[in-house]
């Protein structure tokens, strides 16, 4: 009898070790899908939160990159905008030089066109009043053309037929130019002579008597001959 008290004892406690050890059991898996739970939640929250970190250091990279590409951009951009600014300025300057130029040049020719033959004359006064309609490097290539050409013309016979005042007459005579020096001149008959020199930038004419043969020969043989301009080497005129 001693013995089923024990024996219903020991079972009994064994009933009760093995339904605290099911509890166990139960809280133990229920705890373990927790964790895993947990575990698999956090791995994804992870995995978001990584996807997120990498895009937004990519973002940024890329916001540097574009910000240091602006920058060089915003530096070219002030480096084209002071070249121009210089080459502005050296353009500017040297229009205000070929402007001084264009200036300079027509008052050497304005100077210089009372002494010049009719049709050179014309050419200079037609270039002077004409000149404003063109543009500054034309009129300057046009200019140091008609320059060019008065320096010829200051070198050669030239021959023109025009009306010179001797006091207070006009008279029709033939003229031979020396360059822009002398000239000598004779009416068609022949019957008066006259020799010219440049004083204050105008032909000053006086009668001369005595005409050597030479000039007069010399006149008629450019009329004669039509010939407006000859580049032969002079030397202070005819004896």
């Amino acid at each position: 009898m001693k013995y089923i008290y024990l024996l219903l004892f020991t079972t009994s406690l064994m009933a009760a070790d093995v339904s605290k050890t099911e509890n166990e059991v139960r809280e133990y898996i229920k705890l373990k899908k927790e964790i895993v739970h947990t575990k698999n939640n956090w791995d994804f929250e992870k995995s978001v939160l990584e996807s997120e970190l990498k895009l937004l250091k990519k973002q940024k990279q890329d916001l540097i990159e574009k910000k240091s590409k602006k920058q060089a951009q915003n530096s070219q951009l002030k480096q084209n905008l002071s070249d121009r600014t210089n080459e502005n300025e050296w353009y500017e300057k040297r229009l205000d030089q070929h402007q001084q130029d264009y200036n300079n040049l027509n008052i050497k020719l304005f100077e210089i066109s009372p002494i010049l033959p009719t049709a050179l004359r014309k050419k200079v006064e037609a270039y002077t009043n004409s000149s404003g309609r063109q543009e500054l490097s034309r009129r300057l290539r046009v200019g140091f053309s008609l320059l060019e050409e008065i320096v010829k013309t200051s070198q050669a016979w030239h021959f023109s037929r025009e009306t010179i005042k001797v006091g207070q007459k006009d008279i029709l005579v033939d003229i031979l130019y020396a360059g822009l020096a002398s000239a000598y001149a004779m009416t068609d008959d022949g019957s008066k002579t006259y020799t010219g020199f440049v004083k204050s930038n105008k032909w000053i004419w006086q009668e001369q008597q005595s005409f050597s043969s030479q000039k007069r020969k010399a006149i008629k043989s450019f009329k004669s001959q039509s010939i407006n301009q000859l580049m032969l080497p002079f030397a202070g005129g005819f004896e």
